[in-house]
């Protein structure tokens, strides 16, 4: 048996293992941000709700009804992007937990394989 291919299996199993502990971090972060960044967007759009309700000419309260449309298309595309970034983390762990069942029926035939030498 080649004395490398151990280390190289050891070294496929690691990189295995942390892969998707860097993609959660970034889909945590993503998801950090969108949840900030969509409170945010629901603030406004309250806010110019309680402001269309005291507009004083039609105008004003046209232009402050194009922005709560406007706020509102933001709001449903936030909502999206953070039901598909849900959607990759399930995917990403089910990912993993087929990697992993790999990896531990390959680990019991290195184990059998040594039992029987």
């Amino acid at each position: 048996m080649d004395p490398v291919a151990p280390i190289n299996a050891v070294s496929a199993a690691i990189q295995l293992a942390i892969a998707p502990v860097f993609l959660l971090t970034g889909i945590g972060a993503i998801l950090a941000v969108l949840t900030t960044r969509l409170g945010r967007v629901i603030d406004r759009a309250r806010l110019i709700e309680r402001r269309t309700a005291q507009a004083s000419s039609e105008e004003h309260r046209d232009l402050l009804q194009a922005e709560t449309v406007a706020l509102w298309r933001r709001i449903k595309i936030i909502n999206w992007a953070m039901l598909l970034l849900v959607a990759a983390l399930l995917c990403l762990l089910l990912e993993v937990s087929i990697l992993t069942k790999k990896m531990l029926q390959g680990v019991a035939e290195l184990i059998v394989d040594d039992e029987v030498r």
